[in-house]
């Protein structure tokens, strides 16, 4: 006989969990077309790379955060909607496979030429009443007289044979003009069937010569385009006659993936990027095999400044033959020569040849996209944007001021650091100081239109407790710092911008406020004490039978009120000294109409913040 016979025990769980919103996680906010969710998790940067390439500013932004110590244990990637894509061709080569995938599906052409064109080398002038007759795809044209001389009556030659269907232009080659190269249309033919000279003292003779039309840029879009169309995957090329292909949603605001690659090893053009300036670290670009580097220092070097010095060492190099660089003064640069073997230094420089995807641009409103990501999954707490578009940055303090949430950027913009806070007006940190907003902050940085100094400062600071860290002081790990005279650095700060400097031979952040001028720390540690509050009281009204509306159950409402802010103080968010006070009414004091309604009000605290010492002064006197 089982116990259970004679003693039967059942324990029912009533202790449902509540969920705590996080304050640790961030996310990323890009143009991109990686997934067509609106938000996507990682853990680590290995887990970013599956999704985005090493050059890609999502990539970058997440970089800078999983680059700090501690690091974030997560953070988030979100996706705002784009309905075209422009898709450059790096590299062309006769021989290989070129593909486009579009929702997983991969549409590949080979780069081989699928069409010719014509050379036609005379071997006298043309001279007095000869007569041309010329057949070009087939096409006779009407008979070109002579023309007061030679050259004139080739230049007629190349005017008639140019008014040809698919005839692109015709060049008048060789000291003696005699010779004349067709080039068509991509991949269509341009062919001289004959050429036939009559009439006059001599007849030239024309010997056709038909060779493969060259692979180009323009071949490989045009077969591309025709290949995309034909799949039908919803969406439509476009070529744009200029070595890129375009690419539009068949129906707006329907989002789809988007890689491109090729099978391409040994580029004849390839395309070299800085993605992250670090001080004290060597960048190295190896060219079949021979490494040319570039040390940057301790203090300040940029993407252009680093792109620039690695070009003029490549140009330096007596070992790189065959190929040249050139710098695109951007923070990348080309390579181009015969095939060439090439590799970089992994993380902070990345290669691309081949097919290359633009920059997008977005096809709503930035607020329009952060509803769509925040109504598909709102967990997420701190916010970074990809671009730096001013307009766009300013929709986004925006927004995020009505949400419990905080935002932050970067800017380059001189006036930040060169105008006085009252002259400058149109920064965008003297628009949003001035706007008073206290969920964002700005940080100026001199990198900032590549690199992210705002993500490296979330992955700091976000896997702290809320409350518990001040926001200044923190060296950032893969940022390197803006080298500030003293006026510059007041006039950042003056108008409540971030800086990150070298200071006493370490970098650090300065100040660590919102654009109104408020600490963040503060801002975020109320965002967190106000979370646990309600939290704390719903999990008590959730998992009790009921709260009776006695002194009793009053009582159990300011044990969890008491609850959040002791947590506060163990982070050190509230002092403990003043010690911090709670009120709430007696249950006889309440009205009857609150108590029909059951309604508690009156519950308040009061507590002091525990701050932060930012700077110390110290008076001593020393005697013998």
């Amino acid at each position: 006989m089982p116990i259970s016979d004679i003693v039967n025990v059942q324990i029912t769980r009533e202790t449902q969990t509540v969920s705590q919103a996080g304050f640790g996680t961030l996310m990323i906010l890009g143009t991109h077309k990686a997934f067509n969710d609106r938000i996507r998790y990682y853990s680590s940067i290995s887990e970013v790379a599956e999704d985005f390439d090493s050059n890609s500013l999502e990539y970058i932004a997440a970089q800078d955060a999983f680059a700090q110590s501690p690091r974030p244990t997560r953070l988030a990637i979100g996706r705002r909607n784009a309905d075209d894509v422009t898709i450059l061709i790096e590299t062309a080569q006769s021989g290989f496979d070129y593909t486009t995938t579009i929702n997983g599906t991969g549409v590949t052409i080979d780069s081989t030429a699928v069409a010719q064109e014509s050379t036609v080398e005379l071997d006298a002038d043309l001279v007095t009443s000869n007569s041309i007759a010329i057949t070009v795809n087939g096409n006779v044209l009407t008979p070109i007289p002579f023309n007061t001389d030679h050259l004139t009556t080739m230049q007629d030659i190349q005017t008639a044979i140019e008014a040809e269907p698919n005839i692109d232009s015709v060049e008048i080659t060789d000291p003696d003009n005699r010779t004349l190269i067709v080039h068509s249309d991509p991949n269509e033919n341009g062919i001289v069937n004959s050429f036939v000279v009559t009439g006059g003292a001599t007849q030239a003779n024309a010997t056709i010569t038909n060779n493969d039309q060259p692979v180009t840029t323009l071949t490989i879009a045009d077969t591309m385009v025709t290949a995309i169309n034909s799949a039908a995957l919803g969406v439509t090329a476009t070529d744009n006659a200029d070595g890129t292909y375009s690419l539009s949603a068949d129906v707006a605001g329907t989002p789809y993936t988007l890689s491109v690659s090729t099978d391409i090893v040994n580029p004849v053009q390839a395309r070299v990027t800085v993605t992250q300036a670090q001080p004290n670290t060597t960048y190295t670009v190896t060219i079949n095999g021979i490494e040319t580097s570039y040390t940057t220092g301790v203090e300040v070097n940029d993407n252009e400044t680093i792109a620039a010095a690695l070009v003029q060492a490549i140009d330096d190099n007596p070992l790189v033959v065959g190929v040249d660089a050139t710098d695109n003064l951007d923070g990348s640069f080309e390579l181009s020569g015969t095939a060439f073997s090439l590799n970089v230094s992994e993380v902070i420089l990345a290669k691309n040849f081949g097919l290359i995807i633009q920059p997008l641009t977005a096809s709503a409103s930035v607020t329009d996209d952060l509803d769509a990501i925040q109504n598909a999954d709102d967990d997420w707490y701190a916010l970074a944007y990809t671009g730096r578009t001013k307009a766009v940055v300013q929709s986004i303090a925006g927004w995020v001021e009505a949400r419990t949430k905080i935002f932050g950027t970067a800017s380059d913009e001189s006036d930040i650091i060169n105008v006085a806070a009252g002259t400058d007006l149109t920064s965008i940190a003297a628009v949003l100081n001035s706007l008073g907003y206290v969920r964002t902050f700005v940080m100026y940085h001199d990198d900032a239109d590549s690199d992210f100094p705002e993500c490296a400062w979330f992955g700091k600071t976000l896997p702290t407790q809320p409350g518990s860290i001040t926001w200044k002081f923190k060296t950032l790990a893969s940022i390197t710092y803006s080298d500030l005279t003293t006026t510059q650095s007041n006039n950042a700060r003056n108008k409540k911008a971030n800086t990150y400097e070298f200071i006493g031979g370490v970098g650090i952040t300065r100040e660590g406020t919102m654009a109104q001028g408020e600490f963040i720390d503060v801002i975020r540690g109320i965002d967190w004490l106000t979370a646990r509050i309600q939290e704390y009281v719903y999990a008590l009204l959730v998992n009790s039978p009921k709260v009776p509306y006695t002194d009793a159950g009053i009582a159990s409402v300011e044990a969890q009120v008491r609850r959040a802010l002791d947590e506060g103080v163990n982070n050190d968010f509230i002092a403990d000294d003043p010690q911090y006070t709670v009120s709430v009414p007696k249950a006889a004091d309440v009205s009857p109409a609150n108590k029909a309604a059951r309604l508690l009000q009156d519950v308040t605290f009061q507590a002091t913040l525990a701050g932060a010492i930012h700077a110390v002064e110290i008076n001593g006197t020393v005697s013998v």
